[in-house]
């Protein structure tokens, strides 16, 4: 993707019918365009300021656009969940492990606040750890149900 995307494109009869084979819900254009496979031509340009009327691409519409955009192509958000919670969980040990050596050692603590505060930090990464896991078996399922082929065949030598 270009820094800033694009906003205009020319594209050809191979690369419209593989498009059409798509049948996504909401639909990420210039993410199906670079998926594809075929090559790309960038041509820059500069980009003005409207000169009349108001631009209807509002704000919610941008952020549609960009969450559309990561999810249909990136299951990042998913395994950042994952490994947030996973680092979560380790720390909620490693607090509880420190409160031990705390009272064993003799340091005052408040009494009855460390359980509860380990029980909800350990709790809480592991319950971020399954929700990860199971975004992960959306994910795949997301995959194969959307369909699209594995490998885009450009040309076929003899």
């Amino acid at each position: 993707m270009p820094p800033g995307g694009f906003d205009y494109y020319l594209i050809s009869n191979n690369v419209k019918e593989m498009i059409l084979i798509f049948r996504e819900a909401n639909p990420f254009f210039q993410g199906q365009l670079l998926w594809t496979g075929f090559d790309i031509k960038f041509i820059p340009y500069k980009r003005e300021k409207r000169k009349i009327g108001k631009s209807r691409w509002t704000y919610g519409k941008k952020v549609k656009m960009l969450i559309d955009g990561v999810l249909a192509y990136s299951y990042s958000p998913i395994r950042m969940m994952s490994i947030f919670g996973g680092v979560i969980a380790i720390l909620g040990f490693l607090y509880a492990i420190w409160l031990i050596i705390a009272k064993l050692i003799g340091i005052a603590l408040i009494p009855g606040l460390a359980p509860i505060i380990i029980l909800i930090v350990v709790l809480s990464g592991i319950q971020m750890l399954m929700l990860g896991i199971i975004g992960e078996y959306l994910w795949r399922t997301l995959d194969q149900v959307r369909n699209r082929p594995p490998y885009v065949i450009e040309k076929i030598y003899d």
